[in-house]
């Protein structure tokens, strides 16, 4: 149904916080969209951070859809 969420949680722990991803269609594929929020107590330099690690796996994410 186009639903996906996406988690990020450190080595070790069993869960961390959801951030909701959609993928809506796009006449012969899809568009993506991801929203990432910065948590109450995050300082900048650790949300920019996360937002970089997600970003890296978006690209690995997409390059793996491509390919197929």
């Amino acid at each position: 149904y186009g639903v996906l969420d996406y988690q990020v949680f450190l080595e070790g722990e069993t869960s961390g916080p959801m951030t909701p991803v959609r993928l809506h269609p796009n006449q012969d594929g899809c568009e993506l969209v991801f929203n990432w929020f910065q948590r109450a107590g995050v300082s900048d330099e650790q949300f920019e951070s996360e937002a970089e690690w997600a970003y890296s796996d978006l690209l690995r994410l997409k390059a793996y859809i491509e390919a197929r």
